[in-house]
């Protein structure tokens, strides 16, 4: 059973199990987990506000389109998705500007911070600053090249959902005023979960990786590691990215367990929801020299 306001996917894991299994971080791994979630627990008030404010201008726009037409639920569902899916689609700015302020506020001070950690007290050519940069540059490409990608899923859900409201409110035999009211009222607490969900998800996305970004400024030559929740709410598949698949080279993608799906870092917009939505997990940077990856350990 999936369930979708949490990190678990299949079975609840005790914390028995997920020390007989080994899983447990180490304190290097438990340190800059810790680091993370702090910092990204402390963005996600301001993130889930801006999250919650975007679904409500969607919702908004259509159901001042609904009116302004005085079209009934019957009518729309003559003609289904046309008016929701339109709307939705000429609103995607309302998106792109939630992901834009998103990634460049987190994204910063993780870009900093895998800057920081990488380098440790190696001399290199850029700066902190410089990073910061180039993250900033890297937020352009992401939404020029990838964007949409992450507008349409959050757009489509929207979509979804007011064409469910819509249905039974056809069955029904609301006008328009009545269907507006509807949708607003119904929908208020579905955009109040999801907002959460998606803030989560995307400070996940940002964080990661921007510290990815952060590292690879540096210059040097590293290896980027994958560091789970370790925890009983944890995703299974998650939990066993350890040993060889635990680090992998920067220019390199994870492999993840059962079906090999592959990611950039935790939380890569190109893995399936089962695979992303809600994701604790934590990245970190380390010289390659540093790290046996046949065996999956650290050797200093």
């Amino acid at each position: 059973m999936t369930c979708p306001l949490c990190d678990t996917f299949g079975a609840v894991k005790t914390p028995q199990t997920l020390s007989s299994l080994g899983q447990k971080q180490s304190d290097r791994e438990s340190r800059i987990w810790t680091r993370a979630d702090r910092m990204r627990q402390s963005a996600e008030p301001a993130v889930a506000r801006s999250a919650r404010v975007m679904l409500d201008d969607l919702t908004e726009a259509v159901t001042e389109e609904i009116e302004r037409t005085g079209a009934s639920a019957q009518i729309l569902q003559e003609t289904p998705g046309d008016l929701v899916r339109d709307q939705v689609r000429r609103h995607a700015d309302i998106v792109e500007d939630f992901l834009a302020e998103t990634w460049q506020d987190v994204g910063t001070d993780f870009a900093r911070l895998g800057w920081r950690q990488a380098r440790g007290e190696e001399k290199v050519a850029q700066s902190e600053e410089e990073a910061e940069v180039e993250w900033l540059d890297e937020v352009d490409r992401f939404l020029r090249e990838e964007g949409s990608r992450e507008v349409r899923n959050i757009a489509a859900t929207t979509r979804d959902r007011i064409n469910e409201i819509l249905q039974q409110g056809a069955e029904d035999g609301l006008g328009a005023e009545a269907l507006a009211r509807r949708i607003e009222d119904e929908i208020d607490a579905t955009n109040r979960i999801r907002a959460r969900r998606i803030a989560r998800t995307e400070i996940i996305t940002a964080s990661n990786k921007a510290s990815n970004v952060g590292a690879a400024a540096t210059g040097l030559t590293l290896v980027k590691e994958w560091i789970h929740t370790a925890d009983d709410r944890t995703r299974e598949a998650h939990l066993q990215m350890t040993g060889e698949r635990k680090f992998v080279a920067m220019d390199e993608e994870f492999v993840l367990p059962p079906d090999g799906e592959t990611a950039d870092y935790p939380g890569d917009p190109s893995l399936s929801a089962a695979q992303r939505v809600n994701c604790r997990c934590a990245i970190a940077h380390l010289p390659a020299d540093d790290v046996d990856q046949s065996r999956g350990v650290v050797l200093s």
